[in-house]
C-alpha cells in the first residue's frame, strides 16, 4: 500500500502543469538625439545629420547628407569592444578611421586617426589626452604624420563648466562665458575633437560642463613684433523643448549665422 501510495504521489507531482511564466518586462525606453538640421553649415545651405544606437543606447552610427539633394557628406559607424572604439567611415568621400583606446571609466585616452584623400597619400594623426581629479578633460595632445606637426591644448574649468582652453603658450586662447542651456549636443564648439565630438555626451571624453557657452571668443597671437591679435568672436543662443531639452541652437559670428535644429525621439 505505501508502494502505491508513493508511486501515486510521484505520478501526481510529475504531472503537475508548470505555472503560467511570467511576462517579460518592457524595454526601458530612453530619449536619444535623432537627428540634426544645420543651416549655414560651411559651404553647405542646408546638412542633415541622422544618429543611430546600438541595444545599450551608445552611438552606432552618424550619418549626414544634403537636406535639399540627399547627398551624401558623412557616414561614420562605430564598434566597441573591451578598451577600444574603433569608428569608420567617410566624410566628403575620403575615408577616416579612428581607433580610440579607453580607460576603465570609458573615457579615450589615445586616439590614432587614419585619413586617406582620395587624390593625396594617407596621413596619420595621434591623439593623447589627460582628466583632471574631478574627471573634466585636462589636456590635449595632438601629433600628424608624416610632417610631425602637433598642437597641445590645456583645458581650464571652474567648478563643472568650462571656462577657457589654452596651447599652453599662449599662442591660442579660447574663452567661454557660459549660458542657460543644457549642454546636450554641439560638442565641437567646447573645443572637443570635431569630427567625433558626438561621442561626448556618453562621457567618452570625461565628464561635459553644466552648460553650452553663450560666448566663445578666439585670440590667436604671432610671435611677430608690431602684429596685433586676431580675435574672433562667436555668439551663441539657444532654445528648450518642454522636456529641457535643446530645441535650437544659433552661432553667430562676423561670418555669418549657423542655425541648428534638433530632433529628440523616444527608442
Amino acid at each position: 500500500m505505501f508502494t502505491a501510495i508513493l508511486i501515486c504521489g510521484l505520478t501526481v507531482s510529475s504531472c503537475k502543469k508548470d505555472p503560467t511564466p511570467e511576462p517579460e518586462p518592457e524595454p526601458v525606453k530612453q530619449t536619444v538625439l535623432a537627428s540634426m538640421v544645420g543651416t549655414g553649415v560651411s559651404v553647405f545651405d542646408s546638412v542633415t545629420y541622422n544618429y543611430e544606437y546600438n541595444a545599450d543606447y551608445r552611438l552606432a552610427r552618424i550619418e549626414a547628407h544634403l537636406t535639399n539633394t540627399n547627398e551624401p557628406i558623412q557616414d561614420y559607424r562605430f564598434t566597441y569592444t573591451d578598451g577600444n572604439i574603433k569608428v569608420e567611415g567617410t566624410f566628403a568621400g575620403d575615408l577616416t578611421t579612428y581607433d580610440c583606446t579607453v580607460d576603465s571609466l570609458g573615457r579615450i585616452t589615445h586616439m590614432d586617426e587614419t585619413y586617406v584623400h582620395s587624390d593625396t597619400a594617407s596621413s596619420i594623426t595621434h591623439f593623447d589626452f589627460t582628466y583632471d581629479a574631478d574627471g573634466h578633460l585636462a589636456t590635449s595632445n595632438r601629433l600628424s604624420e608624416p610632417n610631425g606637426g602637433g598642437a597641445f591644448t590645456k583645458y581650464i574649468w571652474e567648478g563643472e563648466e568650462l571656462r577657457s582652453t589654452d596651447t599652453g603658450d599662449g599662442m591660442i586662447v579660447v574663452d567661454f562665458e557660459t549660458s542657460d542651456a543644457p549642454a546636450q549636443a554641439m560638442f565641437s564648439i567646447l573645443g572637443y575633437h570635431v569630427e567625433i565630438s558626438e561621442l561626448c555626451a556618453q562621457g567618452c571624453f570625461g565628464k561635459l560642463p553644466a552648460h553650452m557657452p553663450s560666448k566663445r571668443t578666439v585670440t590667436t597671437a604671432f610671435p611677430v613684433p608690431g602684429m596685433a591679435p586676431i580675435v574672433k568672436v562667436f555668439d551663441y543662443t539657444y532654445t528648450t523643448n518642454a522636456e529641457g531639452r535643446l530645441a535650437t541652437c544659433e552661432d553667430s559670428s562676423d561670418n555669418g549665422t549657423t542655425k541648428y535644429t534638433f530632433n529628440w525621439e523616444e527608442r
